[in-house]
């Protein structure tokens, strides 16, 4: 893939003109089912780790485009950092500046109710399932090293 080819963000894609035709991107926020059924446990019912009913994911798979994913993988420690520090959401336009501020606290507050040990076993499985290959990154520190499946549960996201 170019780095010139272009980031779609599945809520975008039935709002805005999205030439899917091309080599493109889908950034899929992997907890944010998790974030919808936290805030919402009167009308959700389910997993948070249920991919499927989440309905941009759904749009995502039934595109007819191939698909590959690369899952970015840290520690819970690392994420809550991260996610504290943090001041805006990527703008749609990766291009572009955000002036979107993030939701600290909200995300904050669904990472730890979240099993990451689970979390990442139960994406892993929603990619196979659906047939899409994928690698897996260490994002943990600068040097994106690759992490083989096996060795997922070896690791300790929960930390």
């Amino acid at each position: 893939m170019s780095p010139s080819s272009p980031v779609v963000f599945p809520d975008s894609m039935l709002s805005e003109s999205v030439d899917l035709e091309v080599d493109c991107s889908f950034h899929y926020n992997t907890l944010r089912y998790a974030s919808y059924l936290f805030d919402n446990p009167s009308v959700a019912s389910g997993s948070y780790t249920d991919f499927s009913s989440d309905p941009p994911w759904a749009k995502v798979l039934a595109l007819p485009c191939p698909k590959k994913a690369v899952v970015l993988m840290a520690s819970r420690k690392i994420l809550l950092n991260r996610m504290s520090s943090r001041q805006y959401n990527e703008p749609k336009n990766l291009k572009e500046n955000s002036s979107y501020r993030y939701q600290n606290r909200h995300w904050v507050d669904v990472l730890k109710r979240v099993d990451l040990d689970e979390f990442y076993l139960s994406w892993c499985s929603e990619l196979e399932k659906n047939g899409i290959p994928y690698m897996l990154i260490n994002s943990s520190n600068e040097l994106y090293s690759i992490i083989q499946p096996g060795q997922i549960t070896g690791l300790r996201f929960n930390a």
